[in-house]
């Protein structure tokens, strides 16, 4: 079982190793708009699909493909199975699955 950070409406949140500024900012900024905007904004949505990426170059494919799933069920429930923000989440998830199962993760962007 995977540590539990806080319970939200609609989801958990997992919590990774500490470590890293960018992980700080990406779940700061998170937190700051699931606060002011809650969890369906597009704003709030976008910053959690940043938060998976880090966590997803830090290795942390677990985590990423939890915030990847949330974000792809908000979605669906607002914006339909269809819409291309939704669809851009399902690939996301796929991404990380993928990579986690493979077992690879290059963080190099000039690949």
């Amino acid at each position: 079982m995977l540590p539990v950070r806080r319970e939200e409406t609609g989801g958990t949140r997992a919590r990774p190793p500490p470590g890293g500024a960018d992980l700080e900012e990406a779940e700061a900024e998170v937190d700051a708009r699931l606060s002011a905007l809650g969890e369906e904004h597009p704003d709030t949505l976008a910053s959690r699909d940043n938060l998976a990426r880090v966590l997803g170059r830090r290795g942390e494919f677990e985590y990423a493909a939890m915030e990847n799933l949330t974000v792809l069920r908000v979605r669906r429930r607002v914006l339909g199975e269809e819409h291309p923000d939704t669809l851009a989440s399902r690939h996301e998830l796929d991404v990380v699955l993928l990579v986690r199962r493979a077992g690879t993760f290059s963080t190099d962007e000039s690949e």
